[in-house]
């Protein structure tokens, strides 16, 4: 956690635009994916859906 937030005020610092929100953090993590690496919590899914729609709008705002 201490890193993610160290590279956001790195990019901060270089006015990078970043999508900080929603953050998305897998708790237990071996056993949240299959031996695949297919991502099983339906929590941890919707997170990234959110955070995947809200890249994807900050993408095209900057078109």
């Amino acid at each position: 956690m201490r890193a993610q937030l160290a590279l956001r005020q790195i990019l901060a610092s270089v006015g990078a635009e970043a999508v900080s929100k929603p953050e998305v953090t897998v708790f237990h993590c071996d056993t949240r994916f299959t031996e695949n690496g297919v991502l099983t919590d339906p929590h941890a899914i919707d997170l990234l859906r959110g955070l995947l729609d809200a890249i994807l709008i900050k993408a095209r705002a900057a078109q």
